[in-house]
């Protein structure tokens, strides 16, 4: 790879020269050794004197000589990219950047006006080299158009333009003072302007240069953008289209609110694309990437393109950028951009939706001082918003005198705090928000070097209850009339009431941290206003409350059983009959809810008659959901290549410390895996970093956060991992058991298994394990023919789905509908057909064999317990030891 052969170049140079100045030289020596064979080298290419040692000149002409078309065109840019403190990675993108700009420039079927390609903040010319090289060909060729302020910068971009072949003029120069290209016309353009930079000493020469409304002068951002939209072509010559790189500040601020409506006005907005931070050298500021477009087409006049790639990227090791994007990344933004429809990560909006109105709300009732800010977007009614965010509460509102204009990305989507409000209207509860139930706000009184990690918010009904409350991030006061508090403290503590506020923590990022540490209550009462929860009738909320307190006494009694079990084995029957049915009805219940490969067992279990075959099939049920378990946990980590790299090591490791391998996995193998690729991806689940978070949603077919940490949770693997300690226990027995004892063993089981149910509950509902079949695209969905295997029973439910991405027919995925990317399962569980070839079984990979066949098990009813299978039909399992 070309990255490797630069850093061994800049690694040899480390003691004669700093990485910098060896970058530059090796960046004009790659210039020299063109201009060698170059009859038409430009006269400065022709006259550089290289001063690099004999050594490093000779290694980097062989790499040179060697070297494909695209390799060249992006070396430059590498070089300076692996040599790149924090002063010089302002002056270049990284190629996840570049693949970005590639893609979504070149999106549109049209011909573009020109054959220009302009940059007025061109740094080293990355991106330029790129786009010329994808854009040009022998029947067209573009020209490049760069301004650099920075002259020695500047020469590195000439220099890198020459060694990718690109052709066209470098000019040094502020382009926002004075405009090199001042009487071009361009078809193309791109930039990542500066961050920040403030044009106050130049206002009136800027002033002069610009027409319309112009930013605030503490940041330049948008005379970048303007700069390249004002050169584009007309929309009868064919217009023009940029990419502009923009912080948050730049889409949100005020100080920029009427440039934004005039871009609209002007029908400029094609796309805003929200990336996912670290993306660009030595920084971790988010990113979006807008399209400006002069003659957008029909169906996109007068409406914009949202797209979220933030939970597309992978860890970058090794490199100036934190990320880089995730492998399925430029498909998914090429496919969305193909089309106006919506799609798994892309929605249109019309323009409207970008005006915005703000409003201050309160309650209504007297004794209430709680009140909130929100903005509501120009394309929906005050009264129909304010009325289904706070159904059944006495808000009212005040709107401010002016629309402000923001380009804001995330609510278009929306998605995770839909579910929230979908799973309550499900389970029959009217929803409000937490900040319509508020009397007053308080906090714990804390010093500034207090920072909440936690996620517990308790509401209270009086100021004198909450300030003697129990610890927690945020206690708040409600109006017990609507809400009663036991209920709601109840319910954010529940999976969905955890979701809630995680969600609702995402839109706000790091901010609602420092709120809490700064005591600023604005901010504090907007958070419980993103916060979704249940109310109903009071008596109803009554008996909820007084029901969870019962079934928490009741956890209890059932863990003293266990106890009680173990101390008074000869009280075994008398103690398992007083839970028998509970236990009986908990199990059958449970296994609509799980995945086949686990549900297929736990039913078996269920048609057991004697105790020693319940026994027996109770352990085989804890090793399939052990099994199960660990195969989505290989799955997602195989189908993260950093995260692969960087943790499979570590697992076998792990591993090995242990005598296991999984090339003959055990009951014991599976917890190994469990225990430590749950803590792996657990600390990402809980992650501050909402993208992370997001991410691993992503990588795990769109399954929620709170039913992942579920599913992870250490208490859970646990009890997994006590139960196969016990099987092992009873295995060594050398004696005959007693029929009390077997009793208690098989009571010891099936409360592990319960346990477990109340642990998971019906997580697994966010994981659905499908087969794919036939599929056809629509815009960029992909809408599968599927079966859902779910449930204990084959043949299973079909029904079609919508994708982000084409799926392999037959195979296996988890998947919930309108994931991006469904994540495919490895072949450590596979369906084999029954006699009839309706009816399929489950098994689970047990060993590979000295003639290279592979065993199969499985943990269900079936005509054979084991089957022997050519080893090429799991082919991908190699990877794993």
């Amino acid at each position: 790879m070309a990255t490797n052969v630069v850093i061994r170049l800049l690694e040899g140079l480390r003691g004669d020269l700093p990485a910098q100045i060896a970058a530059e030289r090796l960046a004009f020596h790659a210039a020299a050794w063109k201009a060698e064979s170059d009859p038409n080298a430009p006269a400065w290419a022709r006259e550089l004197d290289i001063q690099l040692p004999s050594s490093a000149v000779d290694e980097h002409r062989r790499w040179l000589e060697a070297a494909q078309e695209d390799e060249l065109a992006g070396h430059v840019s590498e070089l300076v990219l692996a040599a790149s403190s924090d002063s010089w990675g302002e002056h270049v993108t990284s190629r996840a950047l570049d693949t970005v700009a590639e893609t979504a420039l070149l999106s549109t079927n049209r011909e573009l006006g020109g054959t220009e390609l302009y940059d007025p903040a061109a740094g080293v010319g990355g991106t330029l080299a790129r786009l010329w090289a994808a854009t040009t060909t022998s029947a067209s060729r573009r020209e490049v158009l760069a301004q650099e302020i920075d002259k020695r910068v500047a020469s590195l971009a000439r220099a890198n333009f020459y060694v990718s072949g690109a052709t066209g003029v470098v000019e040094d120069g502020d382009s926002l003072v004075a405009d090199r290209f001042a009487d071009r016309k361009v078809g193309l353009a791109v930039s990542q302007p500066p961050w920040g930079l403030s044009w106050r000493h130049y206002r009136d020469t800027i002033q002069s240069q610009f027409t319309g409304p112009l930013p605030n002068v503490a940041d330049s951002q948008w005379l970048f953008a303007r700069r390249m939209s004002d050169k584009f072509y007309t929309p009868a010559d064919g217009g023009g289209r940029a990419l502009v790189y923009l912080t948050s500040n730049a889409l949100l601020s005020e100080g920029a609110a009427e440039v934004r409506r005039d871009l609209l006005d002007q029908d400029l907005v094609d796309t805003i694309i929200a990336l996912p931070s670290g993306l660009t050298p030595h920084s971790s500021v988010p990113l979006f990437a807008m399209v400006l477009d002069s003659a957008k087409v029909t169906e996109r006049q007068g409406r914009v393109q949202l797209v979220d790639l933030r939970a597309q990227f992978t860890s970058s090791r090794g490199t100036s950028s934190a990320r880089s994007l995730s492998p399925a990344a430029a498909e998914l933004l090429r496919s969305a951009m193909a089309t106006e429809r919506n799609g798994p990560i892309s929605r249109t909006v019309d323009q409207s939706h970008f005006r915005r109105r703000r409003y201050t709300a309160r309650r209504a009732a007297q004794d209430s001082s709680a009140s909130w800010s929100v903005e509501i977007p120009g394309d929906v009614n005050a009264e129909v918003w304010f009325e289904a965010r706070y159904p059944g509460t006495a808000i009212t509102w005040e709107s401010a005198q002016r629309d402000a204009y923001v380009f804001e990305t995330t609510a278009a989507f929306g998605s995770a705090q839909r579910n929230v409000e979908s799973r309550l209207s499900q389970a029959g509860w009217q929803r409000t928000r937490l900040s319509a139930l508020l009397l007053s706000p308080i906090k714990p009184v804390a010093d500034q070097n207090y920072l909440p990690v936690g996620a517990e918010l308790i509401v209270h009904r009086d100021d004198d209850e909450a300030l003697g409350g129990e610890d927690a991030d945020l206690h708040a006061v409600v109006d017990a009339s609507l809400a009663n508090p036991d209920f709601l403290n109840n319910w954010l503590r529940s999976e969905l009431g955890r979701e809630s506020v995680r969600v609702a923590r995402s839109q706000f990022g790091g901010q609602w941290r420092q709120a809490l540490v700064h005591n600023r209550p604005a901010e504090l009462v907007a958070l419980l206003d993103a916060i979704v929860v249940p109310v109903g009738r009071p008596e109803l909320q009554l008996t909820v409350a007084q029901a969870s307190a019962d079934l928490h006494r009741a956890q209890q009694t059932l863990r003293e059983a266990v106890s009680e079990l173990w101390s008074k084995p000869d009280q075994a029957s008398m103690i398992v009959s007083r839970f028998a049915n509970l236990g009986d009805e908990s199990l059958t219940g449970w296994t609509e809810t799980l995945p086949f490969p686990i549900a297929g067992a736990l039913w078996t279990l269920e048609t057991k008659a004697t105790t020693e075959a319940k026994h027996k099939q109770a352990i085989l049920t804890l090793e399939a959901y052990s099994a199960y378990l660990a195969t989505v946990l290989l799955s997602a980590l195989r189908n993260d290549h950093e995260l692969w790299d960087e943790e499979s090591p570590r697992l076998r490791a792990a591993l090995e410390s242990v005598h296991q391998t999984l090339k003959r996995p055990s009951f014991g193998t599976w917890i190994t895996v469990c225990q430590r690729l749950a803590s792996v991806f657990r600390k990402r689940f809980q992650a501050a970093d909402s993208e992370e978070a997001a991410r691993m949603e992503a990588l795990f077919g769109g399954a929620s956060t709170a039913a992942l940490e579920r599913l992870t949770a250490p208490a859970a693997v646990a009890l997994l991992e006590t139960a196969n300690l016990r099987r092992n226990q009873w295995d060594g027995h050398s004696g005959s058991l007693s029929t009390a004892e077997s009793e208690a063993q098989l009571a010891h089981l099936l409360e592990t298994l319960t346990e477990l149910r109340g642990l998971v509950g019906d997580a697994w509902r966010e994981l659905p394990l499908i087969r794919a079949g036939k599929a056809s695209k629509h815009g960029s969905t992909f809408e599968h023919d599927v079966e859902v295997l779910t449930g204990s029973r084959a043949p299973f439910v079909r029904g079609t789905l919508s994708y982000g991405s084409m799926l392999d027919t037959g195979g296996l995925f988890i998947g919930k509908e309108g994931a991006a990317v469904p994540l495919p399962l490895l072949p450590i569980f596979t369906l084999q057909p029954g006699p009839n070839h309706e009816v399929s079984t489950g098994y689970f990979f047990n060993r590979e064999e000295r003639d290279g066949s592979a065993r199969l098990v499985t943990y269900q009813t079936a005509n054979s317990s084991e089957l022997s299978v050519p080893r090429v039909t799991l082919e991908g399992l190699s990877d794993l030891w």
